[in-house]
């Protein structure tokens, strides 16, 4: 008789059971395989044909499969109150389900507590959406990181400031592309608006002067065509052609591949394009947008005066790629090195000491360049930061009222937890419920609020453009906001569930059962979360409001503030004359004539002149309050009119003031743009 329990070991030593288990199998199948042995050999077959068709039999596994529950592992019985296969996340899609069917069955609960997180999160993530636009969302350039501008150190530009960037002249800019040392590559560029007109009204588009190195170094690919390259910027080039915004070719071309090749007319010179700049490039200004850039070298065939000329017009703004390895601070140490040197091979010949003094001690040093530059940043980013505080305390305040509201539907709900604990539901379970639920009313009002802040960002801004150029901000989400907004869901789920989810883990089962599901709320006990949050929630709003009371008094302050002239039917018209390339002599002459055709009753503003501004308007008087640095105009400041401000002394003497107030970006020693374009302000006769 073979030896059936030696068989079976053999067979059953790769399951690794414990001696006891493996000693009731072995018997067990040894018994079995001894009968079927038996068997075979009173049917006539051979003893060891016999036993080789029973090792057959537990060699292919049928009887392994037979037994297979013997072979089983035994579980350990599952807890009350928890899901089997262990884990805390296991049954999450039962608690989903669950708190999906409870926002079902109360509808009104959950369209409240939506609306109100809709309306907090909307506020918060369209104010942060605007500050990602101004202040943290980077230009659209390869590798942003590596970016640097370079900037004046020591103030006092004496000269013309004719552009919003006037940081370096042109024989600045010539020295320090020819010795800096720090950056791979190096760029200058600036804005300008260019008539596309032919005469009579303006039509203008916003221009972006750059070197030949601009796109290169930001690593800029075009859309189509080629992009401008250090070929075509060389002096005396002319106009050998402009790249144009992806925006502008589709509004002007509809995005026809033929576009290149084509012309266009700036300040009545006509350009051929040569490329279109790839989508989502706007240029390195923050909340301005380019629709045509043109070389350097073409800027004196569209100036009387050529910019580039001479050392004393501040006009240019220089952005650099920095080498592998620098650093900002590397690379301003290196700037303040070769700075006195650029300083004196570019010294005016017509400043006066204190000028020439002044002059030689400017300095260079770099700044981080990968979010670009912006005047808004300057102007609106504490602003917002300070409107996203305030936006988040109402958004505190929802969540304190939503739950007061949870902890009082978590009181009517007391029985339904009472008896979950009684049959084995752990707090922790309970705990994971409530949040649950929180968190699928979070989830949902954080998807409202991003629908709304869609619209709340654009009207932003949109007011922050009001009265000023157009402001263009890209307000598509990016990360940072699809991560703001997800940690305010995160945020509000905890603010909102917390409180209702410890109440509900502290709850005694027999205590609540006695009470026949009248709840804890009679209780003193019970009450002291809700009246904490009722309390934080009062003063809080208290806050809010005293603060919202400020600043309506301070808008009705500046809505009331007398500007020490009349303001209704006031004109402000502004004229290009840089098409008439007048020489400086002429210039005090052509706006006389100007004055005069228009100033006297019933005048028509835009008689015969080019590039007018402005719709025809027919004036009772005209006065200039700007042009070649000299004062405002005599009578301009007559009573009923332009009064004079109470500290203006009484005399026309403030006239210089008004008109250096007027223009930004004015630099001492020079008049804005050259007398390039002339603002004149008239009275509008009454129902014209």
């Amino acid at each position: 008789m073979p030896d059936w329990k030696k068989e079976v070991r053999a067979a059953i030593a790769r399951l690794h059971l414990d001696h006891a288990r493996e000693e009731s199998i072995a018997e067990e199948l040894a018994e079995h395989l001894s009968e079927q042995y038996a068997e075979l050999v009173r049917n006539g077959v051979s003893e060891e044909e016999a036993r080789l068709r029973a090792l057959e039999e537990l060699d292919t596994g049928k009887l392994g499969a037979e037994l297979e529950p013997l072979f089983r592992p035994e579980r350990p019985p599952v807890a009350p109150g928890t899901e089997e296969g262990g884990g805390w996340l296991a049954g999450l899609g039962k608690d989903v389900r669950l708190g999906a069917r409870l926002m079902r069955r109360n509808p009104g609960f959950a369209a409240v507590a939506i609306a109100s997180l809709a309306l907090g999160i909307g506020a918060n993530a369209a104010i942060f959406q605007l500050i990602d636009a101004v202040a943290l969302r980077t230009i659209a350039a390869a590798a942003p990181e590596q970016l640097a501008n370079v900037l004046l150190v020591h103030g006092g530009r004496v000269g013309s400031s004719v552009s919003r960037q006037h940081e370096i002249s042109s024989a600045i800019w010539e020295q320090l592309r020819q010795r800096q040392q720090a950056f791979s590559g190096m760029a200058a560029w600036s804005t300008e608006r260019f008539d596309m007109g032919n005469g009579g009204e303006a039509r203008y588009t916003d221009g972006l002067w750059v070197s030949g190195d601009f796109f290169e170094t930001l690593e800029i690919r075009p859309a189509v065509g080629r992009l401008i390259a250090a070929g075509d910027d060389r002096r005396g080039c002319g106009a050998p052609g402009v790249v144009v915004s992806d925006s502008f070719w589709q509004s002007e071309f509809g995005g026809r591949a033929d576009a290149v090749g084509k012309w266009v007319t700036l300040n009545r010179h006509s350009f051929p394009i040569i490329g279109v700049a790839p989508r989502g490039f706007l240029g390195l200004e923050v909340g301005r947008k380019f629709d045509v850039a043109l070389p350097l070298c073409s800027e004196p065939l569209m100036h009387a005066d050529a910019w580039t000329e001479g050392g004393t017009t501040w006009w240019l703004a220089v952005i650099g790629r920095l080498r592998p390895g620098m650093t900002v601070e590397r690379a301003t140490a290196r700037l303040t090195l070769i700075a006195p040197g650029i300083f004196a091979a570019t010294l005016p010949a017509g400043y006066d000491a204190i000028q020439r003094k002044d002059y030689l001690r400017f300095g260079l040093r770099a700044a981080p360049g990968a979010t670009g530059v912006s005047n808004l940043r300057t102007e609106f980013e504490d602003p917002l930061w300070l409107l996203l505080g305030i936006s988040g305390a109402v958004l505190l305040i929802a969540c304190a009222n939503i739950a007061n509201m949870t902890l009082a539907r978590a009181g009517a709900r007391q029985r339904e937890m009472a008896l979950r604990m009684a049959i084995g539901a752990s707090p922790a379970r309970l705990v994971r419920q409530l949040m649950v639920e929180s968190l699928l009313i979070a989830a949902a009002g954080a998807a409202a609020g991003g629908a709304l802040a869609q619209i709340l960002s654009r009207a932003l801004a949109a007011g922050i453009g009001a009265g000023q150029e157009r402001v263009f901000l890209s307000l598509s989400p990016d990360w940072r906001v699809l991560a703001f907004m997800a940690g305010l869901a995160v945020l509000t789920c905890v603010a909102c569930g917390a409180a209702p989810a410890v109440r509900a883990a502290n709850t005694d089962p027999g205590a609540a059962v006695k009470t026949g599901g009248r709840g804890l709320t009679g209780g003193r006990r019970s009450l002291r979360w809700g009246r904490m949050l009722v309390v934080a929630q009062v003063a809080a709003s208290v806050a809010l409001v005293a603060t919202a009371s400020l600043f309506v008094r301070t808008f009705e302050n500046l809505a009331h503030l007398n500007a020490g002239f009349a303001q209704d039917h006031v004109l402000v018209a502004e004229f290009d004359l840089s098409p008439l390339k007048l020489a400086a002599g002429e210039r005090r002459e052509n706006k006389r004539e100007i004055l005069a055709g228009a100033g006297h009753s019933g005048g028509d503003l835009c008689r015969g002149r080019h590039n007018c501004a402005v719709e025809r308007q027919r004036l009772e008087r005209v006065y200039r309050y700007s042009g070649d640095g000299g004062a405002a105009e005599a009578g301009v400041f007559q009573r009923g009119e332009l009064g004079l401000l109470p500290d203006a002394g009484g005399s026309d003497a403030g006239g210089q003031g008004l008109q250096q107030r007027g223009h930004a970006g004015r630099a001492s020693g020079g008049d804005c743009q050259r007398g390039i374009r002339e603002t004149v302000t008239g009275k509008r006769r009454r129902g014209g």
